[in-house]
């Protein structure tokens, strides 16, 4: 067991001597030093173990292990511990709360005390406070406190402690910015505590929130809630460990992990003098990426992602896309008519179009080889809103208009015309002719008062010409008289039903089975009446007919026999789009309830869900004896699938995808689901998306997602990536997790994000990535994220780039800064996951030689059956050596094959066993490859041979020359960096002083 006392003499002296005897003589380029490590007996381990305590509950010590097996240091081991485990063999021991409860608690704590006065380093949580004695904990009283605690301050620690506190410090300038923040601050942070002899890391005014006691040859850390901290969910299965927790928040997993790492960080350097940390880019490079959703109809007709490409060139980046499978009009409502063929042979039956029906339900009615559509909307409220107040909507009715024998497609619009659409061969898709106005005597379009025409076709007059009867935008119903060849009267009051100035709806039926028709009249202020038509002509009294609470601001009304009795009933368009049922029950109707499908829809209830304003219309469109149900509504973004016949840039889109390819962009999946999709229907759709993509012939062996609108599903923590995995989707850049708000480019939660793969009986599946805090929220939080190496993504939409690229050089602008600030490389966004991807599968060992001081560090990989195991990235790791007090990584040098200084920490490549030791540095070496390549060395000349192609990127301290052609050599200070766009390339440099 390495102690506390044999760790600090060891830092202290003997440990001085490791590091400062060095190898003799100067690295040649290429060669091996003399002196060399090869061959040298390296049988001092220097790595750590950390263990979990627990008394084998099933509380949240899981999460505990997790945390240490995602550890950001690279060279700990993670184990659990079970009560009565020798503890000798950990430098650091996680008591789990529960141990409290134990029945043998007595023989745990004499344990705990020994392993402490051993050497051990042990964590207590706070609740731990008051069950060892004061002198152990260093420590006078502990007393409660009230909430989160507020305005910290942060005591003067030593050198090989700051990193720990500075850790909690940033947690604690993030904390408070949750969506959630007013419930987490509610919770119960425990106790601060009066120090004796311990010294205090955080304080609360003169309460000390963290503290760390010498004990014996040990040392005991005393902590507060807020870290680590369990009160959101922080599990890699996205499961809580206990009951209350909140949602699941990236800055809070990513913390706890850091939170442990960052203290086995202090442990190593009190032990070694360094500590050796994870890099999540290819040879030790942190990495960025663009996230671009690719999303807008208009913008693959503009070709918006050829647009921000060249901006991103230009500033020496490299663009990563995701396409949705359905494109649509941003921020533009339409007039459309949809539809849903009949499940049933004697019912009323009808299931979502999973396919076509994003937004709302509905097969599209195809007009003109494109959906139909009547009046836009454009610059309204997005995506699952309703609300915004907008009137328009296409009115549908069917009926033979021009008195030929044949049925036509009539529509009312919010212009207050009525467009008349032939029908057309509809075995396969409703189809219909290019629409043709209804015109009045002199061949004007015809037009109703206050707009939006709502028609129904009647013969008012009994002389054998159809007529329409409309209701208007002005709270009265209307008569066209028929001439004739789509031709009528101007229009001519037929009633007022009194029910305010807002559109009616008429619908003529037999409603009591009399042979006379009847006229309902509903309203865009839920009023419903019925209207007895009179054997002479005319109608009687009004018939109030009532309404729930919930359909009072619309009731667009369709008779139809819905329950097979031979009677009339009436179906109601709703605002939401809903089609309710109102059954009659003698002479009244009574609610019944909605037109039901299998799923639930994105307002989480099963009901059939249209656009908003819809208006329904039973017919049989495909002839098969069933009345399908049509509804003409107010449609957001009329989406259209790419692999559909009828999306209308189908070759705009193919020649860009084809495009990419040649670039050597990457092109992923950018899905879409809802909050409240089933595991079935999401399984489906994500299928839809690959299948959609694939049509393209975009290479989806190693693809990944973002969500379009964030959104997953509420059911089941993991569900949706689950799926999205499931259907070849190997991580997730972008999503608000299960039950949250925290929108990932905005968001408190998301600035800490370091991968981890989530986990499903026991086995890793997709790896998580969200992190998008560049260029929305400000250069404290990214400081944040690049202080510990966080990959990083800059989420952005490049739809609108067509119209004004003053934002897209913003952002490309910020990417720019955030890579010259924080020594970041750019890369697309599949390498970005593939690095990290390695880099938490890879396992560090230290060791040190006893005679030369020299540090060695080499790498292994873990498993080999991971689903984003890449060989090449396996082969580029990288780590962080970062020294401790008394130590200057100035005086140290490598044999890395790539390697780079930042502040006290060297940036070390482990694509080989890499030494490390005191000794005067070269005048020329290599600082950074961005991707993976094989390294070869002939002399004084290296060949890159990379992997895999995109932005190819190399850095030399120093002078270098390449005869190898097409690479751009660009100089800064001392530093050479040569980049290459397009396939995989080689790159031969010749080294000089």
């Amino acid at each position: 067991m390495r102690g506390k006392g044999m760790g600090r003499r060891l830092a202290a002296g003997a440990l001085a001597a490791l590091l400062t005897v060095g190898l003799s003589g100067c690295r040649q380029q290429g060669e091996t030093p003399a002196g060399a490590p090869e061959g040298l007996n390296f049988s001092q381990q220097a790595d750590l173990t950390a263990g979990v305590l627990h008394a084998g509950s099933s509380g949240g010590w899981q999460d505990t292990l997790s945390h240490l097996e995602y550890s950001s240091l690279a060279n700990v081991r993670a184990q659990e511990l079970a009560v009565g485990e020798d503890l000798a063999g950990c430098d650091l021991v996680i008591a789990d709360p529960e141990l409290l409860e134990a029945e043998n608690w007595t023989d745990i704590w004499q344990a705990l005390v020994d392993y402490v006065d051993n050497g051990g380093l042990l964590v207590l949580d706070n609740s731990f406070w008051d069950q060892f004695p004061a002198e152990f904990l260093g420590i006078s009283g502990g007393t409660a406190l009230e909430g989160l605690p507020a305005e910290l301050t942060w005591p003067e620690v030593e050198e090989n402690l700051s990193g720990f506190q500075g850790l909690i410090r940033d947690f604690a300038a993030l904390y408070p910015s949750y969506k959630n923040a007013e419930t987490l601050a509610a919770e119960d942070y425990g106790y601060g505590f009066t120090v004796t002899t311990a010294r205090a890391i955080a304080q609360a005014g003169e309460l000390a929130l963290y503290t760390l006691n010498d004990v014996g040859e040990g040392q005991v850390l005393l902590t507060n809630p807020m870290l680590p901290n369990g009160y959101s969910i922080s599990s890699p299965t996205l499961t809580a460990s206990r009951e209350g927790q909140e949602p699941f928040a990236n800055s809070t997993n990513s913390a706890n992990r850091l939170f442990y790492g960052k203290l086995l960080a202090y442990r190593s350097m009190e032990e070694y003098g360094y500590a050796v940390e994870r890099v999540y880019g290819p040879f030790g490079t942190n990495p960025a990426a663009w996230e671009i959703h690719y999303e807008e109809i208009t913008a693959i007709r503009e070709d918006s992602a050829g647009q921000f490409a060249q901006l991103a060139e230009e500033a020496g980046q490299i663009p990563s896309y995701t396409l949705v499978r359905d494109p649509y009009w941003w921020l533009l409502r339409a007039e459309s008519v949809t539809y849903l063929v009949n499940q049933s042979d004697t019912g009323l039956e009808y299931e979502l179009d999973e396919y076509e029906g994003i937004y709302s339900s509905g097969t599209h009615v195809v007009c003109d080889n494109d959906w139909l559509s009547q009046v836009w909307v454009e610059n309204t409220i997005s995506y699952f809103s309703d609300d915004g107040g907008y009137t328009e909507r296409a009115y549908p009715t069917i009926g033979d208009v021009d008195g030929d024998g044949a049925d036509e497609l009539l529509c009312g619009s919010g212009d207050g015309q009525f467009y008349c659409y032939e029908l057309l061969n509809n075995d396969q898709r409703f189809t219909v002719d290019t629409p043709v106005m209804l015109t009045d005597g002199t061949g004007a379009n015809l037009t109703v008062s206050g707009g939006h025409s709502a028609p129904a076709i009647g013969d008012v007059d009994g002389d054998g010409t159809p007529d329409v009867i409309t209701g208007a935008g002005d709270g009265k119903v209307y008569w066209l008289r028929g001439l004739g060849n789509l031709s009528f009267e101007a229009p001519q009051l037929l009633l007022d039903p009194g029910m305010g100035e807002v559109q009616i709806f008429p619908e003529t039926a037999d409603m009591d089975g009399d042979g006379v028709a009847d006229l309902l009249v509903g309203s865009a202020g839920g009023g419903l009446a019925l209207y007895r038509g009179k054997s002479g002509g005319g109608f009687g009294t009004k018939q109030a007919i009532s309404l729930p609470e919930e359909i009072a601001d619309w009731a667009a009304p369709c008779a139809v026999d819905l329950n097979g009795d031979g009677a009339l009933d009436i179906a109601l368009g709703t605002f939401h789009g809903y089609v309710a049922k109102l059954e009659r029950q003698g002479s009244g109707y009574t609610f019944t309830g909605y037109f039901e499908g299998g799923e639930q829809n994105y307002k989480g209830n099963t009901h059939l869900k249209f656009g908003n304003n819809c208006k329904p219309v039973f017919y049989d469109v495909n002839g098969d004896g069933a009345l399908d149900l049509i509804c003409g509504q107010l449609e957001y973004g009329l989406p259209c699938p790419i692999d559909s016949e009828y999306f209308p840039f189908r070759e705009q889109l193919q020649a860009q995808v084809d495009w990419m390819k040649e670039k050597n962009y990457y092109l992923g999946v950018h899905t879409l689901t809802h909050w409240y999709a089933s595991a079935e229907y999401e399984q489906r759709e994500f299928d839809r998306h690959m299948e959609a993509l694939a049509s393209y012939g975009i290479d989806l062996t190693r693809v990944g997602n973002n969500q379009h609108t964030w959104h997953s599903s509420v059911y089941g923590p993991a569900q949706t990536y689950l799926a999205q995995y499931n259907s070849g989707m190997l991580w997730n850049s972008g999503t608000e997790l299960p039950h949250s708000s925290a929108t990932p480019q905005v968001s408190a939660e998301n600035v800490l994000a370091l991968p981890f793969f989530l986990e499903s009986g026991g086995e890793p599946t997709m790896l998580m990535l969200n992190a998008s805090t560049l260029f929305y929220k400000g250069d404290d939080w990214q400081a944040i994220a690049a202080r510990y190496g966080n990959p990083m993504f800059l989420y952005y939409h490049c739809d609108w780039i067509y119209r004004d690229d003053s934002e897209a050089r913003r952002a490309v602008q910020a990417m720019s800064d955030f890579l010259d600030t924080y020594g970041y490389t750019c890369i697309r966004e599949d390498q970005l996951a593939c690095a990290s991807a390695a880099a938490l599968n890879t396992a560090v060992s230290a060791a040190v030689d006893g005679e030369t001081g020299a540090l060695r560090l080499s790498a292994s990989t873990l498993r080999t059956d991971l689903a984003l195991y890449d060989e090449n990235y396996q082969n580029s790791v990288g780590v962080k050596l970062t020294f401790g007090e008394g130590y200057s990584a100035g005086d140290y040098t490598t044999d890395a094959s790539v390697w780079r200084q930042e502040g006290n920490s060297l940036y070390l490549s482990l694509d080989k066993d890499t030494t490390v030791w005191k000794g005067q540095r070269e005048d020329t070496y290599l600082r950074q490859v961005n991707l993976p390549a094989n390294l070869t060395w002939e002399g004084d000349t290296l060949t890159v041979e990379f992997a895999t192609g995109g932005l190819m990127e190399v850095q030399v301290e120093g002078s270098v020359s390449t005869p190898s052609e097409g690479w751009t050599m660009t100089r800064d200070g001392e530093k050479t960096t040569l980049t290459k766009r397009g396939d995989p390339d080689t790159l031969v440099l010749h080294f000089w002083e």
